[in-house]
């Protein structure tokens, strides 16, 4: 995994925040001590931020803030089990992709 002593290849996935906890350390400490990889590391971070120019933007559901309403309220009152696999269960009707990379769309 490692290339010369550097994280070349967990560098895109530390940008993504999509890397385990242990290797998410692993990076943070070798940038801590590799300019080099930092650099590299700036590269993929100015991709990730502009990731969201590559989709167009849609309007929102009009019901969307209903629905999103409902679903916590039903949560919070226990009717309704949250399961991230089946539709309708609060998540992804309400959660998005990570807001520190700037991923959300304007409606949002």
């Amino acid at each position: 995994m490692l290339s010369e002593n550097h994280l070349l290849e967990l560098i895109p996935g530390y940008a993504l925040d999509c890397l385990s906890e242990q290797d998410m350390l692993l990076v943070s400490e070798h940038l801590s001590q590799c300019s080099s990889c930092r650099v590299e590391l700036d590269s993929y971070l100015r991709i990730v931020n502009d990731l969201y120019l590559a989709v167009p933007e849609v309007a929102p559901p009009p019901d969307l803030n209903k629905r999103c309403l409902v679903t916590s309220r039903k949560n919070e009152l226990g009717l309704q089990r949250s399961n991230p696999f089946l539709p309708g269960s609060g998540f992804g009707v309400c959660s998005g992709p990570p807001r520190q990379f700037g991923l959300m769309p304007a409606w949002f």
